[in-house]
Order: C-alpha cells, then structure tokens, then sequence
C-alpha cells in the first residue's frame, strides 16, 4: 500500500498521481519507509525587518494649510498690534492680543499634522515650512497670554 507524502492519503502504487492532491507518482512513499525529503532545503528565514512607513503628503499639505491660516491671523494680530500701540488705541492692542489666542488652534492642529508628516518620512518642503509655521504660531500665542497674565491683568 502506498502513500502520497504530500496528502498523506492512500494510493495505488500503479497511479501516476495522487486522487487527492494531484502529487506525481514520485511522491509516493510506502508504510515503513520514510518519505523523501525535497531536494532543496528551504532559505533560512532572515531576521524579521520592520516595513518603514510610506511618507504621507496629504497630511503635510493640510498642516501646511492650518500653518498659512495662522501665519495669516498672526499678520491681522501684528497690525492690529502695531496700529493700537502707534495711536494708542487699547481696542488695536486687545485685538492684537486677542487674535493670536483664537489662532491658537489652527496652529496647534497644523504642528501636530505636519509633526506626524514629517516622522513618517515626508521630506517636502511645505511640510517642513508647515510645521515652522504651525510653531511660530504655538509661540505667538504663549506670547499673547504671557502678555494678557502680565501686563493687562496685573494693571
């Protein structure tokens, strides 16, 4: 009686392939003998190696959009500033102060995408001037409470 090594199903010796599997006739082996083994051994598996992650452009380019919008109230709040400080207006100072607070999260949210951008691998130029642009606007509101906490509500 015959076995198929493959299978391990029972087989007629006169069969040139196994019913079940499909396995050649020189795959066969009988009770008591051993099966063959496959000619080539298989290559040794290789130490297992982390897949680095694909770079992801489109959340660089959102950060970089939030960065712009920062950069771009942080220009309304300078002026603002500058305006209240020439004529001595406090409506111009508290709207300079103001606006950098309420751009706080376009700021926050454009570092954070185009940080997570940037550790993935993207190498791009706007996400790299996003994420300056997401700090500059992370400073420019710690500038503006400091300033509210020291100056406008200490007097």
């Amino acid at each position: 009686m015959a076995y198929c090594s493959k299978c391990n199903m029972i087989v007629q010796e006169k069969d040139k392939f196994c019913s079940n599997c499909g396995a050649s006739h020189l795959s066969f082996y009988t009770a008591g003998v051993l099966p063959r083994l496959p000619s080539q051994l298989p290559p040794k598996l290789l130490p297992y190696e982390p897949i680095p992650p694909r770079p992801n452009k489109a959340m660089g380019f959102v950060g970089m959009g939030f960065g712009i919008g920062s950069m771009v109230m942080l220009a309304m709040a300078l002026f603002c500033l500058i305006l209240g400080l020439a004529f001595r207006l406090m409506e111009g100072i508290v709207y300079g102060v103001l606006i950098p607070i309420g751009s706080s999260p376009y700021s926050i949210v454009g570092l954070v995408l185009c940080a997570k951008s940037l550790r993935s691998g993207n190498k791009l130029p706007s996400c790299k001037a996003g994420f300056i642009m997401g700090m500059v606007g992370t400073f420019a509101f710690a500038a503006a409470l400091f300033f509210i906490i020291f100056f406008l509500v200490g007097n």
